[in-house]
């Protein structure tokens, strides 16, 4: 999974980028932003049209190939959003908007939000 990785070093040159081979023959890229970021994992494999991204304790499934990069980015550039459901059990919610559509990810809320997830809230 070369591709994706040269184009968002390109468009993020401060990322550190590494790529393993799994024994199951799929890779896995980490993608390592600043201190206070998230490391974004993707994980792909030959056999599968999509990838799974876990970015922190949220893991999505089935994004396509095609936007890995863009679903990168929106990342790191902060553009996608950050919710917190009200009730008894309380969870957040990560949204990110790529061409194929919205994909969302949760994990419970224990009054602990990190600074990346506290700046997607504004």
């Amino acid at each position: 999974m070369e591709w994706p990785a040269a184009e968002i070093s390109t468009q993020f040159p401060a990322v550190r980028i590494s790529t393993r081979f799994l024994e199951n023959g799929s890779t896995c890229t980490i993608v390592s932003t600043h201190d206070d970021d998230p490391d974004i994992i993707i994980i792909a494999s030959p056999a599968l049209p999509d990838t799974q991204i876990i970015c922190d304790e949220y893991t999505f499934d089935g994004i396509p190939r095609q936007d890995v990069v863009e679903f990168v980015a929106a990342i790191l550039t902060r553009s996608a959003r950050l919710s917190i459901s009200r009730g008894l059990w309380r969870f957040t919610q990560l949204s990110v908007t790529t061409a194929a559509g919205t994909h969302l990810a949760g994990r419970r809320y224990r009054n602990d939000l990190e600074p990346w997830e506290a700046r997607l809230m504004k």
